[in-house]
């Protein structure tokens, strides 16, 4: 996971953000779960296992303890909750599987019409 967050260029600004004000700004988050999600579905599908976003959600805790939320029973369930399926990660994976269904449906229209959709 430390790996994944020193290789994408776009989380320096997170990670800077992160070590002077201890949080994430809702831009910055987004930025954080997107990246990380990216990564998640090409290596996993669109579809990854419920125990791998709960150790990426593991994973962005240990990276920023500030981060977990003191109310919650384990910290990171804000990140992704396994008893109910929410959570950043999964809200993020279900957009990126509703624009792959959107995109996939397009072009089978564009197919059976032999040209683009207008």
């Amino acid at each position: 996971m430390k790996r994944i967050v020193v290789w994408v260029d776009n989380l320096t600004n997170t990670a800077h953000e992160y070590a002077r004000t201890k949080t994430l700004s809702d831009v910055r988050r987004r930025d954080l779960v997107k990246i990380l999600v990216a990564h998640l579905t090409n290596e996993h599908g669109t579809s990854p296992p419920r125990r791998l976003k709960e150790e990426y959600a593991k994973g962005i805790i240990c990276l920023f303890p500030y981060l977990a939320d003191p109310r919650s029973k384990l910290g990171y369930e804000n990140f992704y909750n396994a008893e109910d399926g929410s959570g950043y990660l999964a809200w993020r994976i279900k957009t990126l599987q509703k624009e792959v269904s959107e995109g996939r449906m397009k072009r089978s229209r564009q197919l059976q019409t032999g040209g683009r959709i207008h």
